[in-house]
């Protein structure tokens, strides 16, 4: 009885998460007169030099069945390529082509506060997958991710909620793949996250493996000896392993054309230390935290 109400209220509350969080963004946007409710918006940052410019001229060239991999804005003067399967590849940008090219200021607002709803709804659905439970709480702290501090700071960067909307179902993936030992939930949405997001999906890599390693140790029985456990759970790792190497990489069919564009920008130096992230890692923290100059006053 209790598991045939547990998958009747299934999706009752992660949609009532995506609704009220829905309506808290209107309610703020309102407040605030945000546009489409005001005078004021969004563009701001990276949002107002680089995302309008951009969707703006590109859906201006669908619609006139034309196209150019180059253009003059200020923040991506150049070629197009490197950008494009970053910016368009998020399925909440088809909405840019409801209105007219002048509206996509607004329409960015929109997509803004449908991201936000949807990080309510999959994090709704993930803790209540995860403890097996329709209670209420999951939907409070659905809601208390999608208004995070993250959320809050980085809103304007519209690509980057779209890791967040994914991260939960990646680990709801993980989850499904010591469980039941199948990997068709982690693989895909995995290849989603890094996909529609690579800036973070590398982010989200990190985690699954540090959640990944959590689980199949939280439940270690006491005095079992290491080459038991590992004798235990080496099909899992290897399971784990090889399908995020596989889904990782399927993703270089698209991403792979972009990093080898972005090469060749003058903004980028081609070179494989470019690639050695523990060296930039090292000095960046030297001279942020062991060299820091100190400030001189004067009486």
């Amino acid at each position: 009885m209790q598991r045939q109400r547990f998958h009747r209220r299934r999706w009752q509350q992660p949609l009532t998460a995506i609704l009220l969080a829905f309506m808290m963004m209107v309610t703020l946007f309102a407040l605030r007169g945000i546009t489409p409710f005001g005078n004021h918006n969004l563009l701001i940052g990276d949002l107002g030099v680089q995302y309008t410019p951009f969707f703006t001229d590109f859906v201006r060239l669908v619609r006139q069945h034309a196209w150019s991999f180059m253009n003059l804005h200020q923040a991506l003067g150049g070629n197009w390529m490197p950008v494009i399967s970053y910016y368009i590849l998020s399925p909440f940008n088809l909405l840019l082509f409801v209105g007219q090219a002048s509206h996509i200021p607004v329409m960015i607002a929109v997509i803004i506060m449908l991201k936000v709803a949807t990080i309510a709804g999959t994090m709704t659905f993930y803790l209540q997958e995860h403890w097996r439970t329709t209670s209420r709480f999951v939907l409070v702290f659905g809601l208390a991710f999608a208004f995070s501090g993250f959320v809050a700071l980085n809103f304007f960067n519209v690509m980057w909620l779209d890791a967040l909307i994914w991260l939960p179902l990646v680990t709801w993936g993980v989850d499904q793949l010591i469980r039941t030992g199948r990997t068709v939930a982690y693989f895909g949405w995995l290849f989603v996250s890094v996909v529609t997001d690579y800036y973070l999906g590398y982010m989200t890599c990190l985690f699954i493996v540090v959640y990944f390693g959590y689980l199949i140790t939280a439940d270690w029985p006491v005095g079992q000896s290491l080459r038991t456990w590992w004798h235990l759970q080496r099909g899992l790792i290897w399971r784990f392993i090889v399908t995020s190497l596989l889904s990782v990489g399927t993703t270089l069919a698209i991403l792979l054309p972009t990093v080898l564009s972005m090469l060749k920008t003058p903004k980028a130096s081609a070179g494989l230390s470019n690639f050695f992230w523990y060296q930039r890692l090292v000095w960046n923290f030297l001279v942020s935290w062991v060299w820091v100059p100190r400030p001189i006053f004067n009486d």
